[in-house]
């Protein structure tokens, strides 16, 4: 045999003489076939691969080729020959002649069923097996799947498109065909879908490689809970109502979030899953919330929360490994709404507890934290601008007659501000504007008027004239009183040379020694006349008359003066005769 190929090999013979040669190649190991199994180009197995003849072989000792394809690289096989003579009849060999013959290893190496395979995976490590039909060299990389697919000789130098190999082997020797071997690879990802590119090479020579590189996918375990990037979970974007909260896990998975007022007691892993916390105090709660790729912030949008309230969010992450592994703490970020309104007015601006004329109190009552701010201006005056109120001015800018402000500290409490400086009975316009307690702060659009009378801090005055003893009689005495305003007044009569009582004594009408006392007695309007009258007086004795008069404000303005009227009644009865008299003394003669 000569010329010995992968699937080719030439028979060659020499004869003597001129004959005829026939011939079958079967794979060694075959049972040899008979002279007239050869001539028929059979034999006993039916296993032949090729077949020939009758060939002539023209001139003796000459050299005849015969090809045979058809063949098996690297087999053994056995090339069985028989010849006849050229003459009629031809004298055929007796036995078959034999020669064995190896065809060449042209083929790469081919891994056996279920190979290459992924034994004793774990969170960072696998094991790659493979079983090839004849001894090899093996070469692998591993890439996370979806990586760009690297060629042959990237997986032979270790290197791929990307540059995004994650482990890397061979030349690693496979010595025995039909025998598994392992290449331990590390440095991986829990949790994580990689692929293993292989390549093979026999030991031939020139070695036979395999023509496209071969492939098997896994994933790694994942035992280890997802873990938050740095500063997050992360409250941001705050507003009156809602707040966006930014979630980022090493690696896919879900969360689960609860937002709570600040100072309730803090949730457990379970209590924030279920949406629920230790106070019953849960605003707004949410979750699963998918995070599909780890390293990717996700943005959970929360709603209907409360201005300018503080609250903490509470996240837990879990990954989405079968079993999960859910975070053993809870995450958590505080933050603040803020506030873009302005305050209302929970009832509009009203006179307080103070209006007498010296000073007046205007009420205000918000619905939120803040501060405002009041002007006193003349009734009818242009509305001035909120600035020009914050300001303590009027409309235009000129300073207005009373300004005032006060912090609101409470939304839940009525707060007031006091002013003076005006003109007591007088109409004016008061203008209120307030604004919260944020920074900057939200002004109201536009100030609230309200109408005031300021109150009465002047005293009355007797009119022209007044008060005048009007009648007079042996047992009465009758005053008349008038005032400047309305208001009202209080009387006693008391002899004369009695000691002169205080005000307040006659206001109360208690007044020791009095002979008749009275009050309050109204007057409706200024310079009306009312009487006062006494009675139950001595005939021809001296008095006074005793008034003080106060108007009808509240509070009401007394006068400290007392109204003093002396009078004596009228002597009306006739002159008795002391007992015993008339009598006659010292009587004579004439």
């Amino acid at each position: 045999v000569d010329n010995v190929g992968g699937t080719t090999a030439d028979i060659v013979v020499q004869l003597n003489e001129p004959g005829k040669v026939f011939w079958v190649v079967v794979p060694d190991g075959s049972t040899p076939p008979s002279v007239a199994d050869v001539v028929a180009g059979t034999d006993p197995d039916s296993a032949a691969v090729d077949v020939g003849g009758p060939v002539d072989v023209l001139v003796a000792d000459s050299t005849v080729t015969m090809p045979s394809d058809g063949l098996t690289p690297n087999t053994d096989y056995v090339a069985y020959v028989v010849a006849e003579d050229d003459y009629e009849p031809a004298n055929r060999q007796a036995t078959v002649s034999d020669v064995a013959f190896t065809t060449l290893d042209t083929l790469a190496p081919t891994s056996n069923a279920g190979f290459p395979g992924i034994e004793n995976i774990d969170e960072t490590t696998a094991d790659i097996t493979v079983q090839l039909d004849e001894p090899a060299t093996v070469w692998w990389v591993i890439l996370p799947s979806g990586a760009t697919r690297p060629s042959i000789d990237d997986v032979v130098s270790g290197t791929d498109p990307d540059a995004a190999a994650l482990d890397t082997g061979g030349p690693v020797d496979a010595p025995d065909a039909d025998t598994t071997i392992s290449m331990p690879a590390s440095g991986l990802s829990p949790g994580t879908e990689y692929t293993v590119y292989v390549v093979y090479e026999d030991a031939s020579v020139p070695a036979n490689r395999v023509e496209a590189v071969e492939t098997t996918t896994f994933e790694t375990t994942d035992f280890t809970a997802p873990v938050f990037a740095d500063t997050l979970p992360r409250a941001e974007n705050e507003a009156e109502t809602t707040v966006d909260i930014i979630v980022e896990l090493d690696e896919p998975g879900q969360v689960w979030w609860v937002v709570l007022p600040a100072g309730s007691s803090a949730p457990s892993v379970a209590d924030v899953v279920d949406g629920t916390d230790p106070d019953s105090a849960v605003v707004r709660a949410g979750g699963p919330v998918a995070v599909p790729s780890g390293d990717v912030p996700v943005t959970i949008g929360v709603t209907e929360l409360v201005p300018v309230t503080e609250y903490v969010v509470y996240v837990v992450a879990e990954d989405d490994a079968t079993p999960a592994n859910r975070q053993a703490a809870v995450a958590f970020d505080a933050f603040t709404t803020t506030d873009s309104s302005p305050p209302s007015f929970k009832s509009n601006p009203a006179i307080g507890g103070v209006n007498d004329g010296d000073s007046l109190a205007i009420d205000i009552d918000i619905d939120e934290p803040g501060t405002c701010f009041v002007v006193l201006v003349p009734d009818g005056d242009a509305e001035p601008s909120v600035v020009e109120i914050k300001s303590g001015l009027a409309a235009g800018g000129g300073a207005a007659i009373a300004a005032g402000q006060v912090v609101v500290e409470s939304a839940s409490s009525t707060y007031s501000v006091v002013m003076d400086g005006f003109d007591s009975e007088t109409e004016y316009d008061v203008w209120t504007v307030c604004h919260d307690s944020s920074e900057p702060p939200n002004d109201m659009a536009e100030p609230v008027k309200l109408d005031v009378t300021t109150g009465d801090n002047t005293m009355p005055n007797p009119s022209d004239g007044f008060p005048v003893l009007s009648t007079v009689t042996d047992t009465t005495a009758t005053a008349d009183v008038q005032l400047d305003e309305p208001g009202r007044v209080f009387w006693v009569v008391l002899p004369s040379g009695s000691s002169p009582p205080d005000v307040s004594d006659i206001v109360d009408v208690t007044v020791p020694g009095a002979a008749d006392g009275g009050g309050p007695v109204g007057l409706p309007a200024a310079d009306t006349t009312v009487s006062l009258d006494a009675d139950g007086l001595e005939p021809d004795t001296t008095y006074l008359f005793y008034v003080v008069a106060e108007d009808d404000a509240t509070p009401a303005n007394r006068n400290p003066t007392v109204m003093v009227l002396p009078f004596t009644t009228l002597d009306t009865v006739a002159p008795a005769f002391v007992v015993t008299f008339p009598d006659v003394d010292n009587v004579a003669e004439t």
